[in-house]
């Protein structure tokens, strides 16, 4: 079974049909920055993660990768966009350029992002 590192849980109401679905097909590593109860039954491993010190969670990430061996980084939670494909050209160059998902996310400025 491939792994998958989820960025970031959100709020169970509204994100927890995805890991129950996503569980049926991968073991799943959470990273966020609290420990989050809901999640137990569908993640096999969490670490909280200061999501603000970009060093800090590239470490973790790469220490994570070392066990868990991730086939992807997913995130549902449009806060995360930009950490987590720093995560993805971390672990994987050339995908997705954290500038790019960084202009996608301010719509205002998405035409000068790409100019």
């Amino acid at each position: 079974m491939k792994t998958l590192l989820i960025v970031d849980s959100g709020k169970r109401a509204f994100r927890e049909y995805i890991l129950q679905s996503l569980a049926k097909q991968y073991k799943m590593v959470l990273i966020d920055s609290v420990l989050t109860d809901w999640t137990t039954g569908y993640v096999q491993h969490q670490e909280i993660v200061d999501f603000k010190n970009q060093q800090s969670l590239l470490d973790l990430v790469a220490k994570l990768n070392v066990t868990q061996g991730f086939s992807g980084v997913l995130t549902y939670d449009e806060t995360k966009i930009v950490e987590t494909a720093l995560i993805a050209q971390h672990l994987e160059p050339p995908r997705s350029h954290p500038r790019n998902c960084d202009c996608l996310s301010m719509q205002s400025n998405h035409a000068r992002c790409f100019s």
